[in-house]
């Protein structure tokens, strides 16, 4: 895969956009469980959300929306690359704000 960090400084950020590239046949990372949202858009292509045990597939022009709460990870299965406009959320639920 190949990432393109949209606003470079972003990963010290609450949210971090990002295209990412998937070759194909291959898949981007396996993520942990979180808290945060999550904000594909599929640029080009078809591409693949496992998310827990379910599948999600998304076309160009598809968004996928989800809450990462289950481990999840991005696959190209198909034989041409895929770009993906992605926006990694962090979300804050459960915290009293003091304000």
């Amino acid at each position: 895969y190949i990432l393109n960090w949209v606003v470079p400084s972003s990963n010290e950020n609450e949210m971090e956009p990002l295209i990412i590239t998937i070759k194909p046949g291959s898949s981007y990372k396996s993520f942990e469980p979180s808290e945060s949202d999550t904000f594909i858009y599929c640029l080009e292509g078809c591409v693949t959300l496992t998310l827990g045990k379910e599948r999600y597939q998304a076309y160009e022009g598809d968004v996928l929306y989800f809450r990462a709460n289950e481990l999840h990870q991005l696959h190209n299965h198909s034989e041409n690359e895929v770009n993906n406009s992605t926006c990694l959320i962090a979300s804050w639920y459960g915290i009293n704000d003091t304000d």
